[in-house]
């Protein structure tokens, strides 16, 4: 029998939202401007310790399968839910690549994160077939990461926000963010209160607030923000039990939010420079695409029930 899904966690959702937004503003895709939030490209890396955070949860299930079967279902249950919102970005890539301008991120543009989320996931998901213990395991994708974050140095061309060793780099931070364990409460108490998570949620969300908020980040505060802040960010939000149906939507929003703006970049190029406007026919587009989506599920329940 097939079991239920989890639920969602409504705090690490809004999380998606918000960060979702960050990037939007980094484009210039949004009205507002000002000093505040610059250097939204770290708002990817949130993305990449994100999927780090819950990869190890179904991996060993496909592992065990051989080799072809595992991989296909493994990485169709990571992709296939933002397939039809990435296929959408990926024709404007290809209008804008060959109309106005080739990528440099062959023909990706800004659906790169996709692509290098793709090929960590796969070696990952190798790497997990062929070690089967886990401190080995866990000691290969630590040295993965370090190295990756060195690698910024070593090769200047791929210094962050263009660098191809983000994905290695923040994926593993969320694996060891989700191997710590609960927070022990009292004798009588197996696990802490949801209170304790809290307070970890509030202090971890302002620590990476006041580095978010600062118009420059040195290289520091920027390793900081991504070594230390996103993963004590997701591990005390999942401990709280929040879920709520409209905060779970607005998570569901963040990939369409962030692949459609490559339908807005081609509407850009073809003389269209208000940013307003932009910002709004591109979460237009986002809501449509939604609405259409929760409608297409509901039929589909329908009929299967």
């Amino acid at each position: 029998m097939k079991q239920p899904a989890k639920e969602k966690n409504s705090l690490v959702e809004v999380l998606r939202f918000l960060f979702a937004l960050w990037v939007l503003y980094y484009h210039d895709y949004v009205p507002y401007k000002g000093a505040f939030f610059a250097q939204g490209y770290l708002a990817v890396e949130f993305f990449f310790v994100l999927s780090g955070f819950f990869l190890m949860k179904s991996i060993d299930q496909y592992t065990a399968m051989p080799l072809k079967e595992g991989l296909f279902g493994f990485l169709k249950r990571r992709f296939k839910s933002i397939l039809v919102p990435f296929l959408i970005g990926e024709i404007f890539v290809w209008i804008y690549s060959f109309a106005f301008e080739i990528s440099y991120n062959l023909f990706f543009g800004y659906l790169w994160y996709v692509r290098d989320l793709f090929l960590a996931m796969t070696a990952i998901f190798l790497l997990r077939k062929w070690i089967k213990k886990d401190r080995i395991f866990y000691l290969v994708i630590a040295l993965a990461s370090f190295v990756a974050f060195f690698a910024f140095f070593w090769f200047p061309l791929f210094a962050w926000p263009s660098g191809p060793f983000r994905s290695a780099a923040a994926i593993p931070l969320g694996i060891f963010a989700a191997l710590i364990p609960p927070i022990k409460g009292g004798k009588k108490k197996q696990v802490g209160g949801w209170w304790t998570y809290a307070v970890g949620f509030t202090v971890s969300a302002l620590g990476c607030m006041a580095i978010i908020l600062l118009p420059q980040k040195d290289l520091l505060l920027s390793y900081l923000l991504v070594i230390v802040g996103y993963p004590c960010l997701l591990y005390f939000a999942n401990g709280i039990p929040c879920h709520n149906r409209f905060l779970n939507w607005l998570g569901s929003l963040s990939f369409p939010i962030y692949a459609f703006q490559c339908i807005v970049r081609v509407i850009e190029a073809c003389g269209l420079h208000n940013n307003t406007l932009l910002f709004c026919i591109l979460m237009g587009l986002v809501l449509l695409y939604s609405v259409i989506s929760l409608a297409w599920k509901r039929k589909n329940r329908l009929v299967h029930a």
